[in-house]
């Protein structure tokens, strides 16, 4: 009686071991199904957004064109320094909607440097000390009083 009831409590063991590994190997086995579909849910995102960016690198690029002007000034008085901006950007803003591309820095500094306005009377000219062409052009520009000849 002793080996039945000693190969009873064995095969019960046997039976409640195997039953907990079953259930920690269904939890792990879960777990993993899980981590599964949320990889693959993120495996189709990055797959639609390569599609796009494909899609964004087929389409011809763009020419960019003039968006603005921007003017920088420094100038011995605030009225000159408005009226230089003013005048800068009046003398360039019929570039406006031309592409970048077709612009030169030396042709735009011809068209600025040496303008002159005046404010009150005094005669001032403008001496380009930077352009940057981009889809806004900037521009610093410095502010002189002119020579009267």
């Amino acid at each position: 009686m002793r080996w039945t009831k000693a190969a009873a409590l064995f095969a019960v063991g046997g039976l409640t071991g195997a039953a907990a590994m079953n259930t920690v190997a269904s939890q792990r086995l879960n777990r993993l199904s899980l981590d599964l579909t949320e990889l693959t849910m993120q495996y189709d995102g990055l797959l639609r957004e390569y599609h796009n960016l494909i899609g964004i690198m087929d389409q011809p690029a763009q020419e960019l064109r003039v968006q603005g002007i921007r003017v920088e000034a420094s100038a011995p008085d605030t009225f000159a320094e408005v009226h230089a901006i003013q005048s800068v950007k009046h003398r360039l803003a019929f570039l406006i909607g031309y592409p970048v591309k077709s612009l030169d820095a030396t042709i735009l500094y011809q068209l600025v440097d040496g303008l002159p306005f005046r404010v009150d009377d005094t005669p001032y000219q403008v001496r380009v000390q930077a352009i940057v062409i981009a889809e806004t052009l900037f521009v610093r520009v410095s502010v002189h009083e002119a020579k009267q000849v």
